[in-house]
């Protein structure tokens, strides 16, 4: 099933996708069998298809389970974690793992806990909390050896090694990556072995002593290609060219160069091919040849360049799909509350029938009684039954208009509720881009050589930008004074300069259009 997933991934629109990952799991009776395979699976698409691995874990979720709800809730907040790290959104990373320990630490859950930690490292590491990182390695590590988990418990150690190398504390690095050698179980793992063989290289050539990390990475290069480790093996391909370039083997280092660029290549790691280009042009330097250092350093700084653009858009488009998944997931949650408020509305309306028809029935009885007793009171008993049944009508109707303002008042409450809440994050979703358009503008103009019309644009588009961060800072303002009831407080504005303010912003294109 794992092996089908990328074509489902790639090669389906989102919602063919989603129906296809459903039908595929339909066939398992067992409820905790099939939510357990669809964790599985969930983590498998964390590394193709995270969006849609975010949407097999909310469904994963929603299954009917008959118990273990609250591991299944464990293991999904820290697939969570998992799957906003890899698209880099670590505050939501780090706030699902956090729950996730939470609640695996409630449950005594400690392979759950375990692995929270050490992704909780992971977030840390990669935001530069070294010594937090550090903490939470550790905790990890004993959490492992705790639970018998060897293997996870030396790619914690490693992990350790990492924070250290990247504190500079180079000798400790150096000293948990000989205790790394000492746990690795598989003397035949070589893809294990080439990590710490290339990370020591990295260690060695910080401390410039080159001719040792030459022969720690010459090790890590050919246990990489043992281990068929493509992507390690491009990168120490790399790694040693720098080396080699520091101890002018330019030759050897220019072989290493085009080997690392087939790959990366075939790997289609524009990241890599970046290094390769610095590496080419740190080479050329090297030979004196500085308009060959150029030509690679302007290829290198063009590359660069696209792939932070293409990392802009795939970030917003990852944004706007994590969007659009939430909305989903609420307009299903929405339909199962509409579909229970139904059902107690069935529920309601068959029980006011019954009790209006034991009413009437008791008045019924008791007006045959009546008539039998004193037939001078016929005219007078009908009399009554017509009026009962009048007033009977009426509380039906006034008990039906009731309940239909009950359920408006209820539906305006929740709707005024959803529009403040979506108000409120999309006031504080803008608040970034506008402070990245900001600190764009303040680049410019710390740049200079500005012409006046140049400058007169640039002073526009700050003032601009401003008014849209006051627009933001009024809507979290009225948000909140809705929510709080706050009384709004009326002030003059001087509406001259405001209107001038605005024509001004709109100079150019008014100019533009002879109006």
């Amino acid at each position: 099933m794992l092996a089908g997933l990328g074509m489902i991934a790639n090669g389906l629109p989102a919602q063919q996708a989603q129906d296809s990952l459903l039908a595929t799991f339909a066939g398992i009776e067992d409820d905790s069998v099939r939510t357990d395979s669809m964790l599985t699976v969930v983590y498998e698409l964390s590394n193709f298809d995270p969006l849609l691995g975010l949407w097999l874990c909310g469904r994963a979720e929603a299954e009917p389970q008959t118990h273990g709800k609250a591991v299944v809730r464990a293991r999904a907040l820290n697939l969570r974690g998992i799957i906003y790290f890899k698209l880099n959104i670590y505050d939501l990373a780090m706030s699902n793992l956090l729950e996730a320990l939470r609640l695996a630490d409630s449950l005594g859950e400690r392979r759950i806990r375990a692995n929270a930690i050490n992704n909780i490292g992971n977030v840390q590491e990669v935001q530069r909390h070294y010594e937090e990182a550090l903490i939470s390695y550790r905790n990890a590590r004993a959490s492992y050896l705790t639970n018998g988990n060897s293997a996870n418990a030396t790619i914690a150690l490693s992990n350790v090694a990492l924070v250290y190398f990247d504190l500079k504390q180079y000798d400790k690095a150096i000293e948990v990556c000989d205790s790394v050698f000492l746990e690795i179980e598989d003397p035949q793992d070589a893809a294990a072995f080439a990590r710490v063989y290339g990370l020591l290289g990295e260690i060695h050539l910080e401390k410039k002593e080159y001719p040792t990390s030459l022969a720690m990475f010459n090790k890590s290069v050919e246990l990489a290609a043992e281990g068929e480790d493509d992507f390690a093996f491009t990168e120490d391909l790399i790694m040693r060219a720098t080396v080699k370039n520091e101890l002018k083997m330019y030759d050897s280092a220019l072989v290493d160069i085009q080997l690392a660029m087939r790959y990366a290549n075939e790997l289609e790691s524009s990241v890599m091919l970046v290094d390769c280009y610095d590496n080419l042009a740190a080479i050329a330097k090297s030979q004196g040849n500085a308009a060959l250092a150029l030509a690679w350093m302007e290829k290198s700084k063009a590359l660069s360049d696209s792939i932070q653009a293409e990392e802009s858009e795939t970030t917003l488009a990852n944004y706007q799909a994590l969007y659009e998944v939430n909305l989903k997931d609420a307009e299903i949650d929405l339909l199962s509350k509409d579909k229970e408020i139904q059902q107690a509305k069935l529920n309601n309306v068959w029980y006011l029938f019954g009790l209006v028809s034991v009413v009437l029935l008791a008045m019924v009885s008791v007006v045959v009684i009546l008539v039998r007793s004193n037939k001078a009171r016929r005219r007078i008993n009908l009399e009554l039954q017509g009026k009962n049944e009048q007033i009977l009508t009426q509380h039906q109707q006034i008990s039906v208009q009731n309940t239909a303002l009950m359920d408006q008042n209820e539906q305006l409450n929740n709707l005024n509720h959803e529009m403040s809440g979506l108000l409120h994050v999309v006031a504080h979703d803008l608040k970034a881009p506008l402070n990245q358009v900001t600190g764009l503008l303040s680049v410019v103009e710390d740049e200079g050589n500005l012409n006046p019309t140049q400058e007169k644009m640039l002073s526009m588009a700050k003032k601009v930008t401003n008014n849209a961060g006051n627009l933001v800072k009024d809507l979290v303002e009225l948000g909140s004074a809705e929510q709080q009831a706050a009384h709004l407080q009326k002030v003059p504005v001087p509406l001259k300069s405001l209107v001038a303010e605005v024509a001004a912003a709109f100079s150019a294109e008014a100019a533009r259009k002879s109006i």
